[in-house]
């Protein structure tokens, strides 16, 4: 046993160290020594070390700073190192390809189909249901189809023609989701000795609301926040010049580095140049879904006063595909209930069928 050559300084010591804890603001340590009157050990609680997991107080925070140090660190040397071999390759010009006037002509053209289903809808009462329901699968799947074909046949823009397929996949969605839920309330309308029809407006808000499937009525909140919809609309400009500095200046660039070795076959160098882009798309990816789920949908949201604003769920959580398939986008995961799901499962499909073919569809979407 060891024990003190002073005791009362072992006891000044203690005191000290008592003010000092209470000084910095830190709660005074759990004391692990025992002492008798003599001053000799009575106990001893072993103390782990501080990267022990039975440590606990784990705290490891400086470890992460030095990590996000090195991250800054790291990426800046890939930007001058794109720069000094690359040059700048940003032209903000190039943003004006997106309003040609073929792409914009073909993005209006699809109210021409918006106003097309509410017309079929109207002929109810004077022409068989069979016929309206081909007329309205015609008018949703050429929806679709003809600026796709316009697309393919004029040659337009590749990054305008992406957006107006975006929407062309909207409106066919919509317009489905629009003949389809007006025949079931139809139907349980006439089990009430009632009757329904959809007014003009109805699917004009449909149209513009951030939603897929359609109601008569949706929840609406009181007034529109002006000052938030322009914040939100910088931060959407912002990150979109953000989305193009990253596609021009790091992605252009390694996708030309990788057709050589793809020519040539060369494994490893086709390995390497996709890993290079790996990161840029991935950033890209994130970016782009919070513009669009995040501030797009919002933005419209607010400027049409629309209630239920749940886009997303926390698929950064997923521990399954199947979670993350259900969660990244709700508006096209509701469509797909209410307008495959649902209906196949009265029909007496099997549910493994059903499932493939939702995420098939949703994988396209």
């Amino acid at each position: 046993m060891c024990q003190p050559s002073d005791e009362s300084g072992a006891v000044a010591t203690q005191s000290q160290e008592k003010q000092n804890q209470q000084s910095s603001g830190n709660p005074p340590e759990e004391m692990h020594v025992k002492l008798n009157e003599d001053g000799n050990f009575l106990s001893f609680a072993p103390r782990p070390s501080l990267f022990s997991s039975e440590h606990p107080s784990n705290s490891y925070r400086g470890f992460v700073n030095v990590l996000i140090i090195l991250l800054l660190m790291s990426n800046l040397r890939i930007v001058i190192q794109n720069l000094y071999k690359y040059g700048l390759l940003i032209n903000p010009w190039h943003i004006t390809h997106l309003g040609k006037s073929d792409n914009v002509c073909l993005a209006f053209s699809l109210w021409f189909y918006v106003f097309v289903a509410y017309g079929i809808e109207k002929l109810h009462g004077y022409v068989y249901s069979p016929i309206i329901k081909a007329l309205h699968w015609t008018n949703a799947i050429a929806s679709f189809v003809v600026p796709w074909y316009a697309i393919w046949y004029f040659r337009t823009d590749p990054s305008g023609g992406i957006i107006v397929l975006v929407f062309a996949t909207t409106a066919f969605m919509k317009i489905v989701s629009f003949f389809l839920v007006c025949d079931r309330l139809r139907a349980e309308a006439k089990s009430k000795d009632k009757k329904f029809k959809p007014k003009l407006r109805q699917l004009l808000y449909f149209i513009a609301a951030p939603t897929l499937v359609f109601s008569p009525r949706y929840p609406r909140t009181a007034k529109i926040r002006w000052g938030w919809v322009l914040r939100r609309i910088w931060e959407f400009i912002g990150i979109w010049a953000g989305i193009y500095v990253v596609a021009r200046q790091y992605v252009m660039p390694g996708l030309m580095n990788t057709l050589v070795p793809l020519e040539n076959g060369s494994f490893f160098l086709i390995v390497e140049g996709l890993l290079k882009i790996a990161v840029p798309n991935f950033l890209i990816w994130i970016l782009g879904f919070y513009s669009i789920f995040h501030l797009y949908l919002n933005i419209l949201a607010e400027l049409t006063r629309f209630g239920d604003r749940q886009f997303y769920k926390d698929w950064w959580n997923s521990t399954t595909l199947g979670y993350f398939w259900r969660t990244w986008n709700l508006p096209v995961h509701s469509w797909m209930v209410e307008h495959v799901y649902m209906p196949l499962t009265t029909r007496g499909w099997r549910k493994s069928v059903i499932v493939a073919s939702s995420v098939g569809i949703s994988r396209v979407n």
